[in-house]
């Protein structure tokens, strides 16, 4: 079954520690902030994929920001600056932070884990792009979709 790309991304993301790292840095609970993370993934990857001149052009863009030392940032171990994180949101034009139904509080984690979330995924996406040595239509295929059997956006956190 073929899985959309936000799905590939955040269980990376979960995979390698990421959302655990975010969690620690925010103080919130894993699974709270595996929950705001599911809930935001769709739109952070739509603008990705959107962003004007393709893939290539959005990693050289956010080279200057930090590239794959974004998501180091994010993972470790001092307090990291979310600035970057905001500069991408700003740039593929935002996303949605308020959904409908929204317990309390579930707005303002999303609207803090929003910029270290986006952090990791520009960061995740450079190191695959830097360790790989992938082809743009290689980094546009991790926005859009993961047919390989056996992985699951499930992962524990």
């Amino acid at each position: 079954m073929a899985r959309k790309g936000w799905c590939l991304v955040l269980a990376k993301l979960v995979q390698s520690g990421g959302v655990n790292a975010i969690a620690r840095q925010l103080g919130a609970s894993p699974s709270a902030t595996l929950a705001a993370a599911r809930a935001l993934m769709p739109g952070l990857i739509e603008g990705l994929r959107s962003y004007p001149g393709g893939v290539s052009a959005l990693l050289a863009r956010f080279a200057d920001l930090g590239g794959d030392l974004l998501a180091a940032a994010v993972m470790g171990p001092d307090p990291v600056d979310s600035s970057p994180g905001q500069a991408i949101i700003a740039r593929i034009g935002g996303i949605a932070v308020a959904l409908p139904g929204d317990a309390p509080g579930d707005q303002d984690l999303r609207l803090q884990l929003a910029p270290l979330l986006a952090m990791l995924a520009v960061g995740y996406l450079a190191a695959r792009a830097a360790a790989s040595g992938l082809t743009e239509a290689e980094l546009a295929a991790l926005l859009i979709a993961d047919d390989k059997p056996g992985t699951s956006e499930e992962e524990p956190v």
